[in-house]
């Protein structure tokens, strides 16, 4: 399995010492290789750093042969990268790949460019068709995407983002051609005990973020992942800095990435910096819990 990289991007560094008028440093300060500080500080310095590079490398294999070749190293770290950083800004566990799940998915990125459509249940006559891709195909999130970029379009299909955002996700794979990429995410064995994931998450988010997963257009969202937590019925109310914000709200369908989800999107008002929203979740099953966060909106530099 290739070696991940999350943080290992040089730059934005600053460091105590003196300074050039001869007075002090007030100490070392928070970089892309050591993030600290409060929330805010760690989110934005996160956000910059993580997506500094976007590159998709260069594909050198050729669809027309039904060439698979392999996924470049850019893309792939850049790619797992995005996932993560996703997952980190909802307080969820990073996720690593194996690879029998990165080579699978190669095979089905290489059978979507191949056929310039997308197909979850590709017969055995689909362009470049393999048993190991149309496994893949199964099991994946695709896009007529490079798998860098697919990652936010992912965030802002509604049904995409339920599997990047579930508890369970990991380990995954990662596939891609310069026109179409595969991201295995089905069979997940990660664990972690959250009650709900909330997508703008509860706590600090950066606008860019949610610029880039384009929340008011594709819809906030809020999933759980046990009966006990059904949303089924589920009605929600947002307060904007404690002035009610009206919002129309869908009954996602459910098992798609997670058991149980709803979305809800902004009526007359947009999401912005500075602000924050207080989401009051209630439905039949959690009528004596309801389910309560507040995002925390912020501009970064």
């Amino acid at each position: 399995m290739r070696a991940a990289v999350f943080l290992g991007l040089v730059g934005l560094a600053c460091s105590g010492g003196s300074r050039p008028d001869g007075g002090v440093d007030a100490g070392p300060m928070p970089h892309c290789e050591d993030i600290f500080g409060d929330r805010k500080t760690q989110v934005c310095l996160r956000w910059s750093c993580d997506r500094r590079s976007l590159s998709e490398g260069a594909w050198a294999a050729d669809a027309g042969a039904c060439e698979a070749g392999e996924l470049p190293s850019e893309a792939y770290d850049n790619s797992l990268r995005l996932v993560n950083l996703y997952r980190w800004l909802a307080e969820l566990p990073e996720v690593t790949t194996t690879s029998m799940r990165d080579g699978a998915a190669q095979q089905c990125a290489l059978m979507m460019h191949a056929a310039g459509r997308v197909d979850q249940m590709p017969a055995t006559t689909f362009p470049c068709w393999s048993q190991a891709g149309a496994e893949a195909a199964r099991n994946s999130i695709i896009a007529l995407t490079p798998p860098v970029a697919a990652v936010d379009g992912h965030m802002r299909t509604l049904a995409s983002r339920r599997w990047l955002m579930n508890t369970t996700l990991g380990p995954i794979g990662i596939g891609g051609t310069s026109g179409a990429s595969c991201h295995w995410v089905s069979g997940g064995m990660t664990g972690a005990s959250k009650r709900f994931v909330a997508w703008p998450p509860d706590g600090v988010v950066p606008l860019d973020a949610l610029t880039q997963s384009r929340v008011d257009e594709a819809g906030w969202t809020v999933e759980t992942f046990s009966s006990s937590a059904d949303l089924s019925g589920a009605t929600i109310a947002v307060r904007d800095n404690g002035a009610d914000a009206p919002v129309d709200v869908t009954v996602l369908p459910q098992n798609e990435g997670s058991a149980y989800a709803v979305s809800f999107k902004p009526r007359g008002w947009t999401t912005q910096a500075g602000h924050e929203y207080v989401v009051n979740v209630v439905a039949p099953a959690i009528q004596a819990n309801p389910m309560v966060y507040t995002v925390q909106v912020v501009g970064c530099p």
